[in-house]
């Protein structure tokens, strides 16, 4: 029996020296205690320094280790692995916590208890996942964000948020967002693995037993979310996307649409004030129409409206209507419908920008695309230096 071992507090180091010292090659040792040779290494090289209790256990038994050497191998290996985080811990704010909730959010009830569902239906068989998907400025972010705050005292061990970037021209990483999302739960930057691959399984590993609120926005394809994604356990997983994913296998899905003209209406009131919209009534019902019930757009055309808390809502409707300089129009600060449609048509292929290009000069609402291909090419626009909506 193998009893004489280092007294170092360093798991790799104390396993290679149990394993030369019991005569074992890595294969043999591997096949011994049913772990592959490549986590064999890993461990013995300190890329995994916290491997799970059954685990240790399983090489214990393959060494042969008495107990006082199988408790030393433990305690090695429980100095690496994740620890929990304290009240005082999770109080503290860090990189990943939840956005700032918007307080006039409005409309949306049907996602809302479909998210508030799904949050009571996590279990230890299978993590829930919910995609929200729609066009750009339909408030996917909004509403995962303000669903997220309503469900924080259902995931008591923590909430995070990452922005994916999904429509910048690079969006994060995997092994990058993985790493973030590690260190927020408690992992020494010793302990995280250097393969996206071990990243991902170690990520899965901590949140098995955890009751974790996961919001992935502004998510770039399939490929990007699946290693971010929890396997098991009671987490929920948000994830926002202007593409469908529909590569993501066992996921919920939040299609968004267009708000109801009494929907845009609300949104108003809310933002600029229900004195402001009932004594313009009918302007009101003209700004909705005009931003075409899309929630970014009302949202820019409210505050623009209330910074300037003089102006009427009638004047705006008048500079709205100026279909010419309506882009221009819709832009309060850094908010801007035009940067935001203007992050997907760079998404698109050449030749479907082209076709966009040429739909721009069609005199109505309606047109076939026949004689499109015989229109001139407008202007190409130039690149928005915006981010998402």
């Amino acid at each position: 029996m193998v009893s004489d071992t280092p007294a170092a507090d360093d798991f790799g180091q104390q396993l290679r020296a149990l394993r030369t010292g019991a005569g074992l090659s890595q294969e043999a040792l591997a096949h011994a205690c049913g772990v592959s040779v490549r986590a064999l290494a890993d461990m013995e090289r300190g890329r995994t320094r916290g491997p799970q209790r059954r685990t240790v256990q399983a090489l214990a038994a393959g060494l042969a280790l008495d107990e006082a050497a199988a408790l030393r191998l433990e305690r090695a290996a429980a100095l690496g692995r994740p620890r929990p985080r304290t009240a005082s811990a999770a109080a503290a704010p860090h990189a990943l916590a939840l956005p700032r909730d918007i307080q006039d959010f409005t409309a949306r009830g049907p996602a809302l208890a479909r998210l508030r569902d799904l949050a009571d239906r996590p279990g230890p068989a299978r993590a829930v996942v919910s995609v929200v998907v729609g066009q750009a400025g339909l408030g996917k972010t909004a509403l995962a964000v303000h669903a997220a705050h309503r469900l924080v005292p259902r995931f008591p061990d923590g909430q995070f948020a990452v922005d994916l970037h999904g429509m910048d021209p690079e969006p994060v990483a995997p092994y990058d967002v993985l790493g973030r999302l590690l260190r927020a739960a408690g992992v020494a930057d010793g302990a995280i693995p250097v393969s996206t691959d071990d990243r991902s399984g170690l990520w899965r590993s901590v949140l098995r037993d955890r009751r974790v609120l996961l919001l992935l926005d502004n998510a770039a394809d399939e490929s990007q979310v699946r290693p971010l994604l929890p396997g098991t356990g009671p987490s929920l997983t948000v994830v926002t996307s202007r593409h469908a994913l529909a590569g993501l296998e066992s996921v919920h899905r939040v299609d968004l649409a267009l708000l109801r003209r009494e929907e845009a209406v609300e949104l108003l009131s809310r933002i600029v004030g229900p004195e402001r919209v009932r004594a313009e009534a009918q302007a009101a019902r003209d700004l909705a129409e005009l931003c075409g019930h899309l929630p970014l757009a009302l949202r820019i055309v409210g505050q623009r409206l209330l910074s300037r808390p003089h102006e009427r809502l009638g004047k705006l409707v008048g500079r709205l209507a100026a279909e010419g300089r309506r882009l221009d129009t819709l832009r309060a600060g850094s908010l801007g419908v035009r940067a935001a449609f203007a992050l997907s048509y760079a998404q698109l292929r050449p030749e479907a920008r082209a076709f966009l290009r040429r739909a721009s000069l069609a005199a109505g609402p309606d047109f076939s695309p026949r004689p499109v291909g015989s229109w001139p090419v407008c202007p190409a626009p130039t690149r928005p230096s915006a981010r998402r909506n």
